[in-house]
C-alpha cells in the first residue's frame, strides 16, 4: 500500500494534483509517475503534464517532440503531443521553445487547453518543479509538496506547505523505517495538521 494518507480517488469530476518542491532533485517526476500508477490500477484515466514543457524535465521520451513548438505557438492542439506509456498519458518533451519562456497570454492559452483536455481524464497530475516561479498552475486542485527526509529540505517544505489548507506532504526516497519515523515525528511536531503521503522504495 503506497499511501500512508489515502487520497480520495473516486470523484465525479477531474481531480487535479499539483506536485511541487522547494528545491530540485526531491523526486517530483518519480512521485508523479507513482501517483499516476495508483490511478491506472483503479482503472482511472490519468494525464501527467510537465509544467516545464519544452525543457528536459520529465523522464520520458516523447514521441511527438517535433510538434511541441507548434503547440506552444498555438497552432496545434495540446492533444497532439500526448504520449502514452503503460496506460498513462503524458504531455512532456524537449523543444526549441518552452512553456515558461512564453508571454503570459500564451501561457494562459496552454492552461486553458489543459483545462479543456482534462475533461477526458479522471485525474491530471502537474509536475511543477522548484525552478518554476510563476503561479500559472496555482490553485488548480490539490497541492502536494514533495520532499526527501533531509531535515533542511523537510523544514523548507513544511514552511511552504503550511500555507496550504490542509498541508499535504509526499515523502519520497525513504530508505528505512528509522528515517521514516524520524521524518514523521519532525513533521507532526512542527505542523500537526499536515497530511503525510509516503511512497516506499
Amino acid at each position: 500500500m503506497p499511501f500512508i494518507q489515502p487520497l480520495h480517488l473516486d470523484t465525479p469530476k477531474t481531480a487535479f494534483f499539483l506536485l511541487k518542491g522547494v528545491t530540485s532533485h526531491v523526486g517530483i517526476s518519480e512521485t508523479a509517475h507513482r501517483l499516476a500508477e495508483t490511478f491506472t490500477k483503479r482503472d482511472k484515466k490519468v494525464l501527467i503534464f510537465d509544467a516545464l514543457l519544452g525543457l528536459e524535465n520529465y523522464p520520458t521520451k516523447s514521441q511527438n517532440s517535433d510538434k511541441i513548438q507548434s503547440v506552444l505557438k498555438g497552432l496545434s492542439p495540446l492533444s497532439d503531443i500526448i504520449t502514452t506509456d503503460k496506460k498513462i498519458d503524458i504531455i512532456a518533451g524537449t523543444s526549441t521553445q518552452n512553456l515558461n519562456a512564453l508571454p503570459p497570454i500564451a501561457q494562459q492559452k496552454i492552461k486553458s487547453d489543459l483545462m479543456l483536455l482534462s475533461h477526458n481524464y479522471d485525474a491530471v497530475i502537474i509536475d511543477c518543479p522548484a525552478t518554476i516561479v510563476q503561479p500559472l498552475f496555482t490553485n488548480m486542485g490539490h497541492t502536494l509538496w514533495v520532499t526527501t527526509a533531509d531535515l533542511d529540505t523537510l523544514l523548507k517544505t513544511l514552511r511552504a506547505a503550511s500555507q496550504e489548507t490542509p498541508p499535504q506532504i509526499v515523502l519520497s526516497n525513504i530508505k528505512n523505517d528509522t528515517e521514516r519515523n524520524k521524518a514523521h515525528l519532525f513533521i507532526k511536531d512542527l505542523v500537526p495538521k499536515c497530511q503525510i503521503i509516503e511512497f516506499f522504495e
